[in-house]
């Protein structure tokens, strides 16, 4: 019985296992994995948050929906606030990992090299923070913005403000005509300011390299081309014998005529080319190495010759001599001595490259036309202001009664020409309604008395068409916190006038 027993157990619990146990693990060893990329500045609070954010959202679905047979994967990388590092990262996302999507990048300038990407690779960049309306939807179908317009964080923006208890949030708006003036001219500035700056930096990271047009001289001979070479050279029979014709070929004699003709071109009674001895070519090439190069095939001739009489002992010598030094790497230092490498023409070329690139001078005009354009706006708005303040100016005060009175006037806010006007207009109007008792007011706060006792005199500061005229005496209580003011009103057909009481 014990036997059977434990053999039953045994199988209880195989069942169990079967149950309970390998249908998870049949599930997790089934899950298709989706790999997704998630690139974010690591190195801010918003990157940081928004990592823990991801990593715990995806851990609590997959808690509460364990049976899921997708796994979604997260690559973090870390673009470092850097729209250059950022773009490494999508391809090497969309390289290594084949991605299925990409969340981010927080910044629009980023998201701006990165849609291009995922618009060619048909892969959906979305991001949550970038809202630059220059990333159009239009051209990169494949970018998607979480939040179209900075409009759409408003709510959020005003909870915050609300949990904050922030009592003003100051909103700036060009309001002068001056001011517009001056923005322009400063838009126009910083546009070929940071249009010039780009320029400078590719020009700087790409190093710049003569690239000759043609290589070869069977080309030049071809093309009938005029080509130069040296009064008396023995070059003159090569290119004969090369098929070159004679009234193509032009006789050089000095490196100024060489650079002359070179820079003329064959076109305008110069050369396409000039074909040499190397010695020669190098004394050239050190006086104008940053505007020719060396290029083609190099045909060997018998060179130099020495000539010696017969039975001379010189000539084992010389001949010992000469070859010591063609071998050994003195003749590589008298070659620098006297002819300049590549490495230093190169460097002197990029010397002269860097001379001409774009300087402070070069953009004085644009700083001059910005300068006048402010300073005419201030000298103007100053003028407008003393001459709006000038009672300040005349008071008899002592003078630093008056410069305190002008800053605090220059540091009030102006209100707008049309709310003023309004704001002028609706007092007028409730003084009038008050006049003619049409103001309906409030019980406790304002009371009317009306006399019409008699003839009087209207009171100091007030005047009439018609003397001795028959005036309605309306008098106005306003009652506003712990202040309070009488108006008296007299009216009669011709005029209305109002004295504070």
């Amino acid at each position: 019985m014990t036997p059977r027993k434990s053999s039953f157990s045994f199988a209880l619990l195989y069942i169990l296992i079967c149950l309970f146990i390998t249908p998870s693990t049949c599930r997790n060893a089934t899950a298709t994995t989706i790999d997704v990329g998630v690139i974010l500045d690591m190195d801010t609070y918003v990157g940081k948050m928004s990592k823990a954010c991801l990593e715990m959202a995806i851990d609590d679905f997959y808690t509460a929906h364990d049976d899921y047979t997708t796994r979604l994967v997260l690559h973090m990388r870390n673009a470092a606030s850097d729209a250059v590092v950022a773009t490494s990262a999508a391809i090497e996302l969309l390289k290594d990992y084949q991605v299925k999507a990409i969340l981010g990048p927080q910044q629009s300038r980023q998201a701006d090299f990165i849609a291009d990407i995922g618009s060619t690779t048909q892969v959906p960049i979305i991001s949550f923070t970038a809202t630059s309306p220059l990333l159009s939807h239009l051209e990169t179908p494949y970018f998607i913005r979480m939040a179209q317009v900075d409009t759409s964080q408003l709510k959020a923006i005003a909870a915050i403000v609300k949990a904050a208890e922030w009592t003003e949030v100051v909103q700036e708006r060009v309001i002068s005509n001056l001011s517009r003036f001056v923005l322009i001219i400063w838009i126009f500035a910083v546009l070929v300011l940071s249009s010039s700056y780009t320029a400078s930096l590719t020009s700087l990271l790409t190093v710049q390299q003569l690239q000759p047009t043609v290589t070869d001289i069977s080309a030049l001979i071809r093309n009938g081309e005029h080509i130069g070479y040296q009064d008396g050279s023995f070059v003159q029979d090569l290119l004969k014998g090369l098929g070159a014709q004679e009234s193509k070929l032009i006789v050089l004699h000095t490196p100024e005529e060489y650079d002359e003709k070179l820079s003329k071109g064959s076109n305008n009674d110069g050369v396409s080319a000039i074909v040499d001895e190397l010695p020669y070519l190098r004394v050239v090439l050190s006086k104008y190495c940053s505007k020719y190069k060396l290029v083609g095939p190099t045909y060997k001739t018998a060179g130099f010759g020495f000539a010696f009489p017969k039975g001379s002992p010189l000539v084992p010598n010389v001949s010992e001599a000469i070859l010591k030094v063609m071998e050994s790497p003195e003749m590589t230092s008298i070659t620098k001595a006297w002819f300049r490498g590549q490495d230093k023409c190169s460097e002197e070329d990029m010397t002269t490259v860097d001379s001409n690139s774009l300087t402070l001078d070069s953009f004085k005009g644009l700083f001059l036309i910005a300068a006048l354009a402010s300073t005419s706006a201030l000298f103007i708005f100053l003028i407008n202001f003393f001459y709006e303040n000038r009672h300040i100016l005349a008071s008899h005060v002592p003078a630093k009664q008056k410069v305190a009175a002008i800053a605090k006037t220059f540091n009030e806010k102006k209100e707008d020409g049309h709310v003023a006007a309004k704001k002028e207009k609706s007092k007028e109007e409730e003084i009038e309604m008050a006049a003619r008792g049409e103001i309906h007011l409030t019980p406790g706060a304002t009371s009317f008395s009306n006399s019409e006792e008699g003839l009087f005199s209207p009171d100091e500061g007030s005047s009439s068409s018609r003397p001795g005229t028959l005036y309605h005496a309306l008098t106005v209580t306003g009652i506003n916190e712990d202040r309070h003011r009488e108006y008296s009103f007299h009216s009669n057909s011709d005029s209305f006038l109002y004295n504070k009481i």
